[in-house]
């Protein structure tokens, strides 16, 4: 890469996100990216590739077509020199200022390095697909699937809106992971602009399994033997997993890599701001991170033949927003309500005493969950305790719910008692029946970590983008 690129770059880049020099994936990526920005708010207004008359039918984001070979003059540098010599764009449009000359001209000299006609998810499926097929090649022993995840910046990239930083998201990524493996592991870009990185689970020890329990009646039933190492427990919390449709062409390339034996959920790759705060807070440990770094923990016990430690304790709700979106994390436990956008019914859940709501109950007052929805649905409800266990939580009448007839939970008597170890509960609602939620337990010789999964079956086949989840702390008060 020539020094004046370099030099360049650097000016669009904090002198902190990387040290003395950034890496070559992002001086390339950088000149790529902010060279599309400008060409698509100066230039491709009439760059369309259309033939009707007043547009060119060079299609200027279109990266391929651009740097076509067999021009007299490759396009990059004759746009250049149009845009130099002031014929481009017309008079009728605003001229590029002199910085974005110098970026177009920096850009041009670098080789004009790749960018896509859009950072949208297609661009970032394409990349991890592909790097999933060199996956395959470079290990024949395992399928790269099983160890390989993704994060993407791409959907920071916004036309019309100024550009993200993305040499500090970048650094701020990679010191977030770091941190929460005592690894001072690097991703890899795995695309030209340098937004799509790969994530590998050997390397950064999260590659376990085989650390939990089936829990069942309060008691272990079982080792589970799916899909749940620590990054499970981030796609558990990930508020976004768009599925991919069994009728896109990207539907075979992701099959293996997508399977409930290789991910807990079938998320093809996370937002990298969103892993970030999923891991630090501030320059701390987030619970879900220390979650994770206790499995690895719990992990080098086995592999050493050493007893198994204690775990860490989960502090559920704690900071736990709304959510709502394609395909919801129903089965989090630092997130709040969850419903799909837009919602199937309305759903509303409250604590009464003596049949009226309050904001906390007293020691020992009994008290009841009123739910009401405005549609027929039926629900499970799960009652979460200060120690972060879990437990499917019976009740008096059944688990139906009628529309617009608001009904008291009680698990029988009086109503639920009060106590200083019941956290809150978690409901899910369904205007079909749903299963009983699996309860998993961690290995840990105590302070275990709980998780649950809410998964079709055969006999249940649900749809989770139409369930309603909703979180009820319970504060105790005197």
């Amino acid at each position: 890469m020539p020094r004046v690129v370099i030099a360049f770059t650097l000016l669009f880049m904090p002198a902190t996100a990387f040290g003395a020099e950034p890496p070559a994936h992002r001086v390339s990526g950088d000149l790529a990216i902010r060279a599309r920005d400008i060409l698509q708010r100066r230039c491709a207004g009439c760059h369309t590739g259309s033939a009707d008359a007043g547009f060119s039918k060079l299609k200027l984001l279109d990266h391929k077509a651009l740097t076509a070979k067999g021009r007299p003059v490759p396009a990059p540098a004759q746009l250049l020199e149009l845009v130099k010599d002031g014929s481009m764009p017309p008079a009728n449009r605003a001229a590029p200022t002199a910085a974005e000359v110098a970026a177009l001209e920096a850009w041009v000299k670098a080789g004009a390095p790749e960018f896509p006609l859009a950072f949208d998810e297609r661009y970032v499926l394409r990349h991890v697909a592909d790097d999933l097929e060199r996956g395959v090649g470079q290990n024949k022993l395992r399928y790269a699937g099983e160890y390989l995840r993704y994060v993407s910046f791409a959907h920071l990239i916004r036309d019309g809106e100024p550009l993200p930083d993305l040499g500090t998201l970048e650094a701020r990524l990679n010191a977030a992971v770091s941190t929460a493996t005592s690894r001072p592991e690097k991703l890899v870009a795995v695309d030209p602009a340098g937004v799509v990185f790969r994530i590998d689970l050997t390397r950064l020890g999260w590659s376990t399994a085989d650390l939990f329990d089936r829990m069942k009646d309060g008691k272990r039933d079982g080792l589970h033997s799916g899909a749940m190492g620590p990054f499970d427990l981030l796609l558990l919390e990930y508020p976004r997993a768009d599925l991919i449709a069994p009728d896109d062409p990207f539907a075979k390339s992701f099959e293996k890599f997508l399977a409930p034996k290789n991910q807990v959920r079938p998320v093809p790759f996370v937002r990298g701001d969103w892993l970030t705060n999923a891991l630090l807070s501030g320059k701390e440990l987030t619970p879900l991170a220390a979650d994770m770094k206790s499995l690895v923990a719990l992990q080098t016990a086995f592999s050493r033949g050493t007893p198994a430690p204690e775990g860490h304790v989960a502090k559920p709700f704690a900071g736990a927003k709304p959510f709502a979106g394609p395909v919801p994390t129903l089965a989090a436990v630092y997130a709040g309500d969850v419903s799909p956008d837009p919602a199937p019914f309305a759903l509303s859940v409250e604590i009464v005493v003596d049949g009226k709501p309050v904001a906390s109950v007293k020691d020992d007052v009994p008290y009841k969950l009123r739910v009401s929805s405005d549609r027929a649905v039926r629900f499970v409800l799960l009652k979460v305790l200060d120690d972060g266990q879990l437990r499917l939580q019976v009740v008096e009448g059944g688990d139906a719910i009628r529309s617009k007839e608001p009904r008291e939970l009680t698990p029988g008597g009086d109503g639920f008692v009060t106590g200083p170890e019941t956290l809150g509960f978690v409901l899910l609602a369904c205007e079909d029946e749903l299963p009983a939620p699996q309860i998993l337990r961690s290995r840990h010789a105590d302070k275990h970590i709980w998780r649950f999964l809410l998964e079709p079956t055969p006999k249940y086949p649900f749809d989770a983008n139409k369930v309603v989840r909703k979180v009820v702390p319970v504060s105790v008060g005197k």
